[in-house]
């Protein structure tokens, strides 16, 4: 196997690490040795999946996210230079991996804001999320469409970096 997609997931689950204290920290070696697979298999117990010390495509995908989501924790501010999609909106039903990010800054601002509620971390643009959405434009004197568009998103991510940088 090529060294440096195990690198890779190697400095993906020693951020995670970071987060996860059960997760061994792990060298950027390039090897997929006892300590990777044990720290894939800790990976796979925190999340629920079958510890096998595998990396399928699911196990791949769901480190990725983790990784994205502690990485977006650690330096908001690499998030707020570009919206997603320009000229995209995301609304009720929409799913995927920006709905996951925006879920967790909702999430995160939920411990500090009486009127943000928690979300579950599911990527799918539900009530709840809408709701939190029309709060933080409220708070942003945004127009209250419930919708996140560039602007939404970057008044979001002010806002949570302004908190994760008072934590």
């Amino acid at each position: 196997m090529e060294r440096q997609p195990i690198r890779e997931l190697q400095g993906y689950l020693r951020l995670l690490s970071e987060e996860y204290s059960r997760i061994p920290q792990l060298k950027r070696d390039g090897i997929f040795g006892p300590l990777t697979t044990e720290a894939v298999q800790e990976f796979q117990r925190q999340f629920e999946m079958e510890a096998t010390g595998i990396v399928d495509f699911a196990t791949w995908d769901q480190i990725f996210r983790a990784y994205q989501i502690a990485d977006l924790r650690r330096n908001p501010a690499h998030y707020r230079l570009v919206f997603p999609i320009p000229n995209q909106t995301f609304g009720p039903g929409d799913r995927g991996s920006e709905i996951v990010f925006i879920q967790t800054m909702l999430n995160d601002l939920s411990e500090v804001f009486d009127n943000i509620d928690p979300v579950r971390l599911l990527g799918i643009y539900d009530e709840t999320t809408e709701k939190n959405i029309r709060e933080i434009q409220k708070l942003s004197r945004l127009p209250e469409t419930g919708f996140v568009d560039a602007d939404t998103w970057n008044a979001l991510l002010n806002t949570y970096a302004a908190y994760r940088s008072g934590r």
